[in-house]
């Protein structure tokens, strides 16, 4: 963080200590009430993204370390080079990156993972765990509730008269165990669950694989790959804009070259087809290709 979250980055510079009511994540400060408003109308700043202060303090401590600035030049990340996988600044594009081939815009990096069927995923997951979570520490509180209302009855009973030996009490004392209530919901598996109804269980550490082929798949950056009913093999090429299916002997069937970047690849089973997502940081689309056909 460039400054405290406590007070106004601004005044601070002035020597003047201002509570700051906004965090501005492109400036990657606080900002008063009157250094705001000027924020906000400024030319070069009117169109950065504010949060409430109240709701940045809440955010997670990793979240908060996250920088927008880069550690070596101290210029903000513009780009993103997909080789090395890392955010870079202007003169790190000039002396480290100048030479990597897929070099991108980081807002339109964000703006594809944010969309992506993978970050959806990500956010139905958490979703989850936040509800099992939620309802372990229900019945945790229960059981406490549980436990010390037993601690009461004990007690009662203790403080009355007692008519008989220690000893004959202790022989009474059982132990008594009741399977947990709390069923935990996982959509993933019950998916699974629908689509095979029974499968084996297997310990993942008896687990042996086994290299069955090597494919020469003729190129780089492949992003996605499915199999074909008939044995056939298709893969997603990023960098050549193209998809390429290789028979069961690993050798090139057909080639169908798309106009932009290609990512993923998923075989239809109903009509024999292949849906193909592709697109840029302008437009994006989904390509049918026929199997049959090869087009």
């Amino acid at each position: 963080m460039a400054s405290s979250s406590q007070s106004c980055g601004v005044c601070d510079l002035r020597h003047i200590n201002k509570p700051s009511i906004i965090w501005c994540t492109e400036c990657d400060e606080g900002l008063c009430q009157e250094c705001q408003e000027h924020h906000s109308l400024s030319k070069g700043t009117r169109n950065h993204n504010t949060i409430a202060i109240t709701e940045y303090q809440t955010l997670p401590s990793d979240v908060l370390k996250i920088t927008q600035y880069c550690s070596s030049h101290e210029d903000k990340f513009i780009m993103y080079c997909r080789k090395h996988e890392r955010p870079c600044c202007r003169k790190c594009i000039v002396e480290t990156h100048k030479e990597c081939p897929d070099i991108d815009n980081l807002e339109d990096v964000i703006q594809n993972v944010k969309t992506s069927n993978a970050f959806y995923d990500i956010e139905e997951t958490l979703v989850e765990v936040a509800e099992n979570l939620k309802k372990i520490s229900q019945h945790q509180q229960k059981n406490l509730l549980n436990l010390k209302e037993k601690r009461k009855q004990i007690q009662k009973k203790f403080k009355r008269p007692i008519s008989c030996p220690i000893s004959k009490v202790l022989e009474k004392v059982q132990i008594e165990t009741k399977p947990c209530d709390i069923v935990l919901s996982r959509k993933k598996i019950k998916q699974a669950q629908i689509i095979v109804p029974t499968v084996p269980s297997r310990c993942i550490e008896n687990i042996k694989l086994k290299k069955n082929k090597t494919i020469a798949t003729e190129g780089k950056y492949i992003l996605g790959c499915c199999l074909i009913p008939d044995g056939r093999m298709a893969f997603t090429y990023y960098i050549d804009c193209a998809v390429r299916v290789f028979s069961d002997t690993g050798l090139k069937d057909f080639e169908v070259k798309m106009p932009c970047n290609v990512y993923d690849i998923l075989y239809i089973s109903k009509d024999d087809t292949l849906a193909v997502t592709s697109g840029g940081s302008r437009s994006k689309c989904i390509t049918i290709i026929n199997v049959k056909e090869n087009k």
